[in-house]
């Protein structure tokens, strides 16, 4: 007769209650299962972990290409806006900005101009291209004029000529006397962009890094040391290079802008300022105790009429 089913749970546990047959079990039956099982779940991770090896390498090497598209990129825009400041730069060569001048109500800026070069000795009859006031009217203050001359030599006749508004050789007039002429000053005609690297040398200069810093008809110019060669100043990085340690940052927004103006060796306008909240103008530190105020030209010389 055949045992019934409780009969046979019964033997099969009083049969796992004895310590050999659960060891017997457990190494034909358990770990063997455990150990496939595992090796399974293994080779399955190490799988997936491969591919997703594979997967960051290959995301790495679209990085790593990305990363040297925008390198090149930055150094061809930098590039090209390196040219197209030293364009517009080249624009404003025959331009100068004197400011000081009186305004009047209809006033001729370009007489104005023609009075101011026979003060000092320049004729500029005829020479004149555009002359006008920049900036927004404002009571009690005379806006600085931008004056395009007709040849680069009579431009630089008459930047040269700016020594003798605090000299001897003053020539005054009825609306140029001396005391007039002391207040006027002609300066380079500069790019927003020039401004800003002029004003962090001057920076630099007041820090004791830079011996000399100016602007020579439009080119930017600096000296470590006394003695040292002239440097040709581009961009903020030839600062850096200059100065010998970090990058140059470029100067913040209050107080980036900085005009030409006073005086220098070599026909050459030492230049450094802040801006003077957002009226168009800057004050220019001149090395005197009191600082002046000077035109922050943010358009090319001579564009507008």
């Amino acid at each position: 007769m055949a045992p019934s089913a409780s009969e046979l749970t019964e033997a099969i546990v009083e049969a796992l209650q004895s310590p050999q047959i659960r060891e017997g079990l457990l190494d034909a039956v358990i770990r063997p299962a455990v150990d496939e099982a595992v090796k399974r779940a293994v080779a399955a991770n190490n799988e997936e972990i491969a591919r997703l090896v594979q997967q960051q390498a290959e995301q790495q090497a679209k990085i790593d290409g990305l990363e040297a598209q925008v390198t090149k990129l930055t150094a061809l825009v930098t590039e090209q806006a390196q040219c197209l400041n030293e364009l517009d730069q080249y624009g404003r060569k025959g331009c100068v900005i004197v400011s000081g001048l009186p305004e009047q109500a209809n006033e001729s800026v370009g007489e104005k101009i023609e009075e101011l070069g026979r003060v000092v000795g320049v004729g500029l009859h005829g020479e004149i291209d555009v002359a006008h006031r920049l900036g927004r009217l404002a009571p009690g203050r005379a806006r600085p004029i931008i004056v395009r001359l007709r040849s680069f030599e009579k431009r630089q006749e008459l930047y040269a000529a700016r020594r003798k508004l605090r000299s001897t050789g003053l020539v005054p007039s009825a609306l140029i006397t001396s005391a007039v002429a002391s207040k006027i000053f002609i300066s380079d005609s500069l790019t927003k962009t020039n401004q800003d690297i002029l004003y962090r040398g001057r920076q630099l200069k007041k820090d004791g890094r830079l011996w000399a810093v100016w602007s020579d008809a439009g080119k930017l110019k600096a000296k470590a040391h006394d003695g040292d060669p002239t440097t040709v100043i581009r961009s903020f990085a030839d600062l850096a290079r200059l100065v010998g340690d970090d990058p140059v940052p470029p100067p913040s927004s209050a107080g980036a802008a900085a005009a030409a103006g006073g005086s220098g060796s070599g026909g050459a306008a030492a230049v450094g300022g802040r801006e003077d909240a957002d009226d168009g103008f800057t004050l220019v530190d001149t090395g005197s105790r009191r600082p002046r105020r000077e035109a922050s030209v943010r358009k090319r010389g001579g564009a507008a009429r």
